[in-house]
Parts: structure tokens; sequence; C-alpha cells
């Protein structure tokens, strides 16, 4: 399994990171509406273990990922608090399937259910070795740099991010997290509304 190491930045100033990125030279990938399904079984046994399962769909290209603690580590507990500033680390594997039905309907065989669905609008741009990400969410903004710990900080600070807004969290615990300051009702799934949903599949935006 690859290691992916990353840390992402909440309320971001995307217009400051975009001018720093093209003073960068990074070379931007695409920008596109995703759709994810994260699957578990019924005792949540992936999500205790700090494990995830899940299919994501963007455009007509579909990837199936798996992502673990690295060997010997234990799992994150679904309770821990929010705002961690540690980079995260995790076990990964990626791979393209050709028909998104018909996997899930492999896992679901296999005991794994739906948990929640999450959209987001992702730019994704790379510089030298990193992987940097622009996403937009329901409810929220954030940049996501995936690369060594050392260049995670460096990159955050020629981007203008704010190392006091960095978080190893995932998006469905800062989901959580943003539910609860709001004092909204717990919600797995975070979704665009119908009419969002509509305009951004045909012109995607951050």
């Amino acid at each position: 399994m690859a290691l992916e190491t990353e840390l992402k930045f909440c309320k971001p100033d995307f217009g400051r990171v975009h001018e720093n990125l093209s003073r960068l030279g990074a070379d931007f990938q695409f920008r596109a509406l995703e759709r994810n399904l994260v699957l578990d079984d019924v005792d949540s046994s992936l999500r205790h273990r700090g494990m995830l399962l899940r299919l994501r769909q963007v455009d007509h290209r579909f990837v199936l990922t798996f992502k673990r603690p690295p060997t010997g580590q234990a799992g994150k507990s679904s309770d821990a608090p929010c705002g961690a500033t540690v980079a995260k680390v995790l076990e990964e594997i990626e791979t393209s399937v050709t028909d998104f039905q018909a996997m899930q309907c492999i896992l679901e065989a296999l005991g794994y259910r739906p948990a929640f669905t999450y959209e987001k609008v992702r730019e994704k741009w790379l510089l030298d070795n990193a992987v940097i990400c622009l996403d937009r969410l329901p409810f929220g903004r954030f940049v996501e740099i995936e690369a060594e710990e050392p260049e995670i900080l460096r990159l955050a600070a020629d981007l203008g991010l704010d190392a006091g807004c960095a978080t190893s969290e995932n998006y469905h615990e800062l989901n959580r997290c943003h539910r609860q300051a709001a004092g909204l009702p717990p919600e797995d799934s975070f979704v665009f509304s119908s009419e969002e949903r509509a305009r951004m599949a045909v012109s995607p935006e951050i």
C-alpha cells in the first residue's frame, strides 16, 4: 500500500491561493463535482478502526478506494476532538472501476452497506511532488495538501494558508464538528441541494 500524508486548511482565501499557485508555477489538473459513497458493515467496524471504503464518481470515471492506518497503528476514534494539527498518514489502495453500480452490488454482497454519501467540487493542482486540492463542500471551503509533512508546512506558507487553521480531520469529522457548532442535528451525509448539483454538473465552480 502507498502511504498518504495530508493536511487540510480551513477557511482559505481561494483567490489568494490561486494567485500563489500561478506564481509558483503549479500545474492545473481538473475541476469537477465529486460524488462519494462510503460503505461499512452493520457494526461500523471500518470506521471504528480508522479505515475507509469508498466509491467515488468524478464525471464519468469511478474509483474504489480503501484506506487504513499504517500497520501497527491503532485506529482513530470517531469521538476524537476537532482540530487536530498533526498530518494524517494512511495506507491507501485505489483502483479504477468501470461500473459503479456493479461494484456497489459486489461490496454489499460481501456485507458492506452504504454508510453515508458526500459531495464536493474539487480543483486539483500539482506542484513538484505535492498534490494541492481546493475543495468546496456544502458546509465550507478547504485546501488539502498531500506531500511529505515538512513540504506540506512549507507549501502552506507559500500559498498564504494559516497554519492555525490546519486539521488532520477527514471531511466526515469536519461535517460533524460543523453541525455540532451550528446546533444542527447529527447527519452523516453532506450533499449539495438539487439546484446546486444540477448547476455544478454543467459548470463546476469553486
